[in-house]
């Protein structure tokens, strides 16, 4: 998921912020406490009405 803040997060994983090369040197707070799925659901639920929630499935 890609939050409106430019946090990535995996499936189940802590997130990535958009402008930073890694975890060990981002100084940005994230958005979601973790990857857990109930963090994720309660960020959901706050998001604006007018968000467009889109799912994508990618294997690389």
């Amino acid at each position: 998921m890609l939050t409106l803040d430019g946090w990535w997060y995996g499936d189940g994983e802590e997130g990535i912020h958009r402008a930073c090369g890694g975890r060990a040197v981002c100084p940005h707070v994230p958005d979601i406490a973790s990857g857990a799925q109930q963090d994720v659901q309660r960020y959901l639920d706050g998001v604006p009405d007018d968000a467009l929630l889109v799912f994508l499935h990618l294997h690389v």
